[in-house]
């Protein structure tokens, strides 16, 4: 066994969680902070705090029971087994979001170019507009 390929492996998939982790709690925070501000609630330090309270909720959470089923599915699996189910758990449930995304971007883009002819006036197309743009992801 060579333990140094072993230890390489480790340290790579450390990182690699950890930039992930990084990447998602940034984009995460934004998003609820927009969403919060485009559902009327005004930006204050309750609504921040609001947010940083369901993120840190959510993420304790998973951090409680992620090692739980981690250890079951370990002990009743293996660990290959384990592993094959976690990575394809995780692009099954990163193709539905995508696919989520998707659906949102393109229905507003049809909403949009439904209403972009010239039977509206300019207060009509500012109001359709403003509507179909909440659900942009920029």
């Amino acid at each position: 066994m060579n333990y140094f390929s072993d230890y390489g492996i480790l340290v790579a998939g450390l990182v690699t969680f950890g930039l992930a982790q990084g990447i998602l709690s940034v984009s995460s925070i934004t998003n609820l902070r927009l969403s919060i501000m485009q559902n009327g609630i005004k930006e204050s330090m309750i609504s921040i705090s609001f947010v940083s309270m369901g993120y840190l909720t959510a993420t304790s959470v998973g951090a409680t029971i992620g090692p739980l089923m981690a250890g079951v599915l370990y002990q009743e699996f293996g660990f290959q087994n384990a592993t094959l189910f976690l990575i394809v758990g995780n692009l099954i449930l990163g193709f539905l979001v995508l696919g989520i995304i998707f659906c949102r971007t393109s229905k507003s883009i049809a909403r949009s170019a439904e209403y972009s002819d010239t039977s509206h006036n300019d207060a009509e197309k500012n109001l359709l507009f403003n509507r179909s743009s909440r659900m942009s992801y920029s």
